[in-house]
Parts: C-alpha cells; structure tokens; sequence
C-alpha cells in the first residue's frame, strides 16, 4: 500500500473462496481451451449489503449505463 500510495485497504482471495461463493470463478473457454478464472459479472449491493442486482455474462461497451439505468441514477 505505502509503494502505490493507496488510501485504501486491498482484499485478496487467493484460495477463490469468495469468488465462488459469488458466482463469479468458474470454467471458461477460450480458443477451444477451457481453464479456470474469473467469469464477468457485476453484483449491485444496497446499503445493507444485500444483493439487488445481478448482471450475468456482462460486455464492457454500455455496461455501465445499463447499470445506472436499473439502479436509477
């Protein structure tokens, strides 16, 4: 933290636990090779941290006004 100057705590999840708890580790193929890895997908949590949205298999190009759209912003 102190060699980048962040303000913030990073999280890791090295073991995938989380990631899969999430939904969001799993296989992937790519060139006809399947491996594993992170699977894109944006989860939206309330204030409470309780889930109120879920957008699967997620393209960048308009993601983000997708989003604002459905959390009204």
């Amino acid at each position: 933290m102190d060699k980048c100057r962040l303000t913030y705590p990073l999280l890791s999840d090295e073991n995938h636990l989380i990631l899969k708890k999430l939904g969001v580790w799993g296989a992937k193929k790519m060139y006809g090779r399947e491996y594993e890895g992170i699977i894109r997908r944006t989860i939206v949590l309330d204030k409470n941290n309780v889930v109120t949205h879920t957008f699967p298999k997620v393209s960048p190009k308009g993601h983000a006004d997708e989003v604002a759209k459905a959390i009204g912003v």
